[in-house]
């Protein structure tokens, strides 16, 4: 045989050949583009993947420039999920010094509006829409764990509405006012209070 030949092997039963799953191929591909969907409930699975991926960027990014650095995409079509997970997804972005660019894709609710909010860099398409309020909570067990639950709610509550206030200008009250039902807030509405920074019009920003 010549040495300058290439042999490919082809299989005997071609039905048989099992092909990778597409799912995760462009789930990969996504990733070495450094674009992660939030697409699922936030739970401490997202928290825990997201987390380790943010580390791992970082870490790539140790010895770069911030400014040079290659961005984080998070595309979020998300209704919302744990409140503690939510919690430590957000602290994870904010620590990060790679930038993490948020892209509003569609509905972005409730905990995934609050992991929304922590992006450095904050994008939405022009259909894309907020839910924020103050979620919801089941509570079980004697009397005083009970109070001390409440307690702690209000607590989260409170942190939920002053996150919202650090990133965005709405104020206090206007937050206060609404949060306690479902408070619904389009695109350019979300533009003009800060929740967004800018409404997406060009495909290449997002490539």
């Amino acid at each position: 045989m010549d040495e300058s030949e290439i042999v490919i092997g082809i299989p005997e039963d071609l039905f048989n050949v099992k092909l990778p799953n597409s799912y995760l191929l462009k789930y990969y591909e996504d990733l070495q583009r450094r674009t992660f969907w939030i697409s699922d409930e936030v739970n401490d699975d997202l928290m825990y993947e997201l987390s380790h991926y943010i580390l791992k960027w970082n870490a790539e990014d140790k010895d770069i420039p911030e400014i040079d650095r290659k961005p984080i995409y998070l595309l979020i079509n998300c209704q919302g999920g744990d409140l503690d997970a939510y919690a430590s997804i957000c602290s994870m972005i904010e620590l990060s010094k790679t930038p993490v660019i948020g892209v509003a894709m569609g509905l972005v609710a409730s905990a995934a509006s609050l992991i929304y909010l922590s992006c450095h860099v904050r994008l939405a398409l022009k259909s894309s829409y907020f839910i924020l309020h103050k979620g919801s909570a089941a509570l079980s067990g004697d009397f005083d764990n009970i109070m001390n639950s409440i307690d702690d709610y209000k607590r989260e509550v409170e942190k939920m509405a002053n996150h919202i206030l650090e990133h965005s200008n709405c104020t206090r009250e206007e937050v206060e006012s609404h949060i306690g039902r479902d408070w619904y807030i389009r695109a350019p509405e979300a533009l003009e209070k800060g929740l967004v920074d800018q409404i997406v019009t060009d495909i290449n920003v997002l490539i």
